[in-house]
């Protein structure tokens, strides 16, 4: 909850650049993607890879809170990562920030979007949705964003 404000879920929307390491291996981009949903706490319940030719690797992970992508084109040094979470315990950031530093972009955007964004006030049901005042998306340089979740990680060892 975010003063008044609830959510229901989170969606991470990755576009990096000059990667300097983005594999061509569809097996090393499955074992990344799964080891990132270890340090994300979320739940793997199926998966499906393909390796496209001649270079390319696009990933999808379903998981209990919801789902995770990546796609790679190796040949211009891009990488696209989507996470999506609506589990209590998830840490997608922390997902993210692992694929993100296996990459090595040189640049790149996060956007982060609160999704079925709320406020409990005035609504019998707790699920009411006025004009949001409360930014629901808000998107991030890289930079911008790796510091976003090392501050998120402070605040969440002061609890």
């Amino acid at each position: 909850m975010i003063n008044n404000w609830s959510y229901l879920g989170i969606k991470l929307d990755a576009d990096i650049y000059g990667c300097e390491v983005i594999p061509d291996d569809l097996e090393l981009i499955r074992r990344e993607m799964l080891f990132a949903t270890k340090q994300g706490n979320m739940e793997v319940v199926g998966e499906k890879f393909h390796k496209f030719s001649p270079r390319g690797v696009s990933g999808h992970l379903t998981l209990a809170e919801s789902h995770m992508d990546v796609s790679t084109w190796p040949e211009y040094g891009y990488a696209e990562i989507d996470i999506r979470s609506c589990g209590g315990n998830a840490q997608p950031d922390r997902a993210m920030i692992h694929l993100i530093n296996k990459f090595q972009p040189s640049d790149g955007k996060v956007e982060r979007r609160y999704t079925g964004v709320f406020n409990r006030e005035g609504s019998p049901s707790g699920l009411y949705l006025p004009p949001c005042e409360y930014p629901r998306t808000v998107t991030y340089s890289l930079n911008d964003y790796i510091s976003f979740v090392e501050n998120l990680r402070v605040e969440k060892s002061r609890v």
